[in-house]
């Protein structure tokens, strides 16, 4: 089992969005959460990169219970291991977008060479290898979104979580990306993808919506 979600209880200012969820992702799966703005969906992917300590509940990956470990060793597992797009795509302001994406790999300790090289590929594969030496100010919604996925596939992660990635993204970007989870499956990535839309055609190979505290599977 690459991550296991036993029993979380999510809990902000006072109110509980989350009580009692399991959730499990596999290797080679694409879970899909679905839900409206506010109910819970970026928390829930918070906690399952291990940014975020649940109210309650044990976050388990790969066998490991992250809040066991120290804060040193669980940011080194997360950093090996996860790849995590937030929704606002979190870019680095004063680094451009070459720099973004190789920072992971930077603490990683590749050389520049390889550094380079493995940031590139990744912004090549996104589509904006032409944004890389600009800045976030100077880039769309849509580059900035695609700069912050091409961040967390760089480093050839486990799993990815990716919060909302398509609500910048033209219908076109949103098929390549989709293409590019579908890839990543067959080549035994743990994926969790978030998003607004109930009717959204990701590519999941398990449908949940998020509703009232409760996971629920789509049906149809």
């Amino acid at each position: 089992m690459l991550l296991e979600l036993s029993n979380i209880t999510i809990v902000k200012g006072g109110l509980k969005l989350v009580s009692d969820l399991n959730l499990t992702v596999t290797g080679g799966s694409i879970v899909c959460i679905r839900g409206r703005n506010g109910v819970g969906k970026t928390s829930l992917l918070r906690v399952a990169g291990f940014i975020e300590r649940p109210y309650g509940g044990t976050v388990r990956f790969m066998g490991l219970d992250v809040w066991s470990l120290d804060e040193q060793r669980r940011s080194r597992v997360r950093l090996e291991n996860v790849g995590y797009v937030p929704q606002f795509a979190g870019l680095i302001e004063e680094l451009n977008g070459l720099e973004n994406v190789e920072l992971p790999l930077t603490l990683l300790g590749y050389d520049g060479k390889a550094r380079r090289a493995a940031a590139l590929e990744a912004l090549e594969l996104l589509g904006v290898g032409h944004v890389a030496y600009k800045r976030p100010y100077e880039m769309s919604g849509g580059e900035r979104m695609k700069v912050a996925i091409a961040r967390a596939l760089a480093k050839k992660p486990k799993l990815m979580l990716l919060d909302e990635p398509t609500a910048s993204l033209d219908p076109e970007s949103s098929t390549k990306l989709y293409s590019i989870l579908e890839e990543l499956r067959l080549r035994g990535v743990g994926i969790v993808v978030t998003t607004t839309d109930l009717k959204e055609p990701l590519p999941c190979t398990e449908d949940y919506t998020l509703s009232g505290s409760l996971m629920l599977t789509i049906t149809g």
